[in-house]
């Protein structure tokens, strides 16, 4: 087809039209419809009335169409291709004119027949004619006027940031530019050399510049949305360039573009940096912010020691040496079943932390120890789990402990045969201590195990670390006089009742007292089995029996899940380990329950 902008006027001495019509063109006609206008597009359909006949269609801006005008717009095409004719031997007019000719009904998506239509209310005309290949016009020039639609207008605006531009190693440089839009919506972006930028006038809203997106840019960008980081390769160095950023939709821009410019010498992009802080630090507690250099980088962070790092090389190496050592000692226990990169993948993480460390999930969760140099360190990786940035870190110290002078005395209250769990081989008894503290109204903490463990700890002169390892996250509290009742005691074996002052960690020194089955009681067993009440674990709960008052239950991290009311009551409970609470006598009795 001839292009739709080109000017062809009437020549003066062009035969006639109106005395080549055909009788046929009384009898024939065409129908033209435009449909699915937008602001650059259409869909142009022809009809003729039968198939029989050919015809030739074209379409112009109403300007062109107006100036050739319509009585001269068939001569106009006939000189037009005269003139193409008069550049071959044997070659007449008809000849380039069958080229053109087309028969039956015909359906063209303009954009893929033309250049963009201009948007904005432009004008146009469609038109066509019935011609014969001995150039004798079969149907008169019928027409069909429409106009593209407006832009959309969209309030999105960019940020658009150079953020490296690098040689490719042949002979090119590659630059990389990031687009943070203001909103969701579409918009286009591309990379041109500013000397083609200094034909427009670019005065906003001019019509230059419409004719400089129409020319350079809205054929050749590419549509994004969302912030984006965009490369572009091949450009020639040392040459000043400009990528253009507007919003574009069907072809159209829908706002003023955005003109940031750029020469292409080297420049070394910038290295992600994670911003992190470490506040609010308690003995075993503290707030952790961790803002990675974007949203959606996968990373990886931890607490520790100083001198665990140093033992594994320092921390230019925690990456490899510590988690990903972890992980590859995980996968050896899955025997090739998996990989320590599958392993260690779901458990990155993304996004921004600003948590205290006591509540985040207790898989996730850190552990901080009383008056310790620590250390947090995070850094960024990719899907394949290799690090993609440096490792950042931060040194801090949690709070030393308060101090206190409490005491504490412990009494054997009663020693009980658990005739129900007891066999001929192996006996079980239910004993209660009372934990007699030198000062009411404080908070202690409390455990009762077997001696070995603690024996082994304090031998090693490492009574510390069981109180980290070993006792907290596994004691319960009270705060006044309280009696201890621990069942299934066995026979022949030592164990500790332990008490410390305790404010989030460890205010006084441990105290510990040995017990076994034969350790001397205040009472008989039958005052005891007189005066007890009954704790059961049952399917789905616990239940009590008995002359008590105001029962709680406690998950063995602390936290209330339930209370039991009445001499006779209970609480539904998932499986796990539970700590009771209770009054009687006057005494507050604290025990452990576990329900399967």
């Amino acid at each position: 087809m001839v292009y739709f902008t080109r000017k062809v006027k009437a020549i003066a001495a062009m035969v006639a039209v109106s005395g080549m019509i055909s009788m046929e063109a009384q009898e024939k006609s065409l129908e033209i419809n435009v449909s699915n206008i937008t602001c650059t597009d259409a869909v142009v359909t022809v009809t003729p009335s039968d198939d029989t006949f050919s015809y030739y269609w074209n379409m112009r801006p109403r300007a062109d169409f107006d100036e050739i005008g319509s009585d001269n717009i068939i001569a106009n095409h006939i000189a037009s291709w005269e003139r193409n004719a008069s550049y071959y031997d044997d070659t007449t007019w008809q000849d380039m004119m069958s080229y053109s000719l087309i028969s039956g009904e015909n359906e063209a998506i303009v954009s893929e027949e033309y250049d963009m239509l201009e948007w904005g209310g432009a004008e146009y005309v469609v038109y066509a004619f019935g011609m014969n290949r001995e150039g004798e016009v079969t149907v008169p020039l019928t027409t069909k006027s429409f106009k593209t639609i407006d832009p959309k207008v969209s309030e999105n605006t960019f940020d658009v940031k150079v953020v490296s531009i690098e040689p490719d190693g042949k002979y090119y440089m590659t630059t990389t530019v990031k687009i943070t839009p203001s909103n969701d919506d579409p918009y286009l972006v591309h990379a041109l050399e500013k000397r083609l930028l200094d034909h427009y006038d670019l005065t906003p809203g001019s019509a230059g510049e419409t004719e400089f997106l129409k020319d350079q840019v809205m054929p050749y960008g590419k549509t994004y949305s969302g912030e984006q980081t965009v490369t572009f390769t091949k450009q020639r160095a040392d040459r000043d360039f400009c990528v253009v950023t507007v919003g574009a939709e069907d072809g159209a821009p829908t706002t003023a573009p955005d003109m940031t410019e750029y020469k292409t010498v080297e420049m070394q992009p910038e290295k992600p940096v994670f911003t992190i802080e470490v506040t609010d630090i308690t003995q075993t507690n503290a707030h952790i912010k961790i803002v990675p250099p974007t949203e959606d980088m996968l990373f990886a962070w931890h607490i520790t020691t100083p001198e665990v790092i140093e033992n594994h090389g320092g921390i230019e190496v925690v990456d490899v040496e510590i988690e990903q050592g972890w992980w590859e000692y995980v996968a050896s226990l899955y025997n090739g079943q998996y990989t320590w990169q599958e392993l260690m993948r779901p458990n990155l993480l993304q996004g921004t932390i600003d948590s205290h460390t006591a509540d985040m999930d207790e898989d996730s969760r850190p552990e901080l120890r009383w008056g310790t140099d620590m250390v947090l360190y995070a850094y960024g990786l990719n899907e394949d789990c290799e690090r993609i940035t440096d490792i950042f870190f931060v040194e801090f110290k949690t709070k030393e402990c308060n101090k206190s002078d409490m005491t504490f005395e412990f009494e054997v209250y009663s020693v009980e045969l658990d005739e129900k769990n007891s066999t001929d081989t192996r006996k079980k008894y239910t004993v209660a201590v009372d934990i007699l503290p030198s000062v009411e109204g404080e908070q202690f903490a409390f455990k009762y195990a077997e001696t070995k463990v603690l024996d082994y700890y304090m031998e090693n002169d490492e009574v510390d670390d069981y109180l980290f390892y070993q006792f907290m996250g596994y004691s319960m509290f009270a705060d006044g006089y309280s009696r201890i009742i621990m069942p299934e005691i066995i026979e022949g074996r030592d164990y500790y009742i332990m008490a410390i002052g305790w404010d989030e960690a460890p205010t006084t020194e441990l105290s510990y007292f040995k017990f076994n089955t034969d350790s001397p009681a205040v009472t008989a067993v039958d005052v005891m089995t007189r005066e007890k009440v009954s704790i059961v674990a049952v399917d789905g709960g616990i239940r009590m029996e008995g002359d008590y008052d105001n029962a709680v239950v406690y998950s063995i991290d602390g936290k209330t899940v339930g209370a039991i009311r009445g001499s006779y009551g209970s609480v539904s409970v998932p499986a796990g380990v539970y700590v009771v609470k209770y009054e009687a006598e006057g005494k507050t009795v604290t025990t452990k329950v576990l329900v399967k």
